[in-house]
């Protein structure tokens, strides 16, 4: 009787904490301005022919609200998407070997990102594609915290781990949040997240 008790306690526990959690999302979600409604859309349509549309559109809400905040000197990362200045040095210094990593093309790098929704849109989804091939399609969870932390998501009991989790789990609310409200699009839904 004493574990029926319990159980049904954390059963009202865990709807109560998902309950407060998609109340957060509406409140967010409702207050996005008509500018960072067609940033969503647009993230959704650019990522949709890889599958990878309720991603893209989740990203950039969990990244910079839609546009609202495209610079992050912490990181350092800049654009919609939020991209590593490091990783993008690094795929560009790939294709053009010509190309140095210097303060100046970093900060170049992180001007273009930032003013940029075709450029950003593109490395988040090189950068997705990098961690598919690496996590296995499908592996959304995994996907999205290497999205995040990179190669963190492998070492448990780490800083870097807890963040990607925590990113991962967002994110992952994101994606179920726009595919059950059906804000996006009213055709066939995809098979991220769930």
């Amino acid at each position: 009787m004493l574990l029926k008790r319990i159980m049904f306690v954390l059963v009202l526990l865990v709807s109560l904490v998902a309950a407060q959690a998609a109340s957060s999302l509406e409140e967010e979600f409702n207050a996005f301005s008509s500018e960072q409604m067609e940033v969503l859309q647009h993230a959704y349509d650019v990522g949709k022919p890889f599958n990878l549309g309720y991603t893209m559109a989740a990203i950039a809400w969990q990244e910079s609200r839609c546009g609202k905040y495209v610079l992050n000197l912490q990181d350092p990362s800049a654009g919609v998407f939020q991209n590593n200045i490091k990783s993008v040095m690094a795929r560009h210094m790939q294709k053009d070997p010509s190309l140095k990593d210097t303060d100046f093309q970093r900060n170049l790098m992180a001007q273009k990102l930032f003013n940029s929704f075709e450029l950003s849109a593109a490395e988040a989804l090189a950068e997705l594609e990098f961690w598919i091939t690496v996590r296995g399609t499908g592996n959304w969870f995994k996907i999205w915290q290497s999205y995040n932390g990179g190669y963190w998501a492998d070492k448990p009991d780490t800083k870097g781990y807890r963040q990607s989790y925590q990113y991962a789990t967002e994110i992952n609310a994101k994606v179920n949040y726009l595919i059950f409200r059906n804000v996006l699009e009213k055709t066939k839904l995809e098979t991220e997240g769930l």
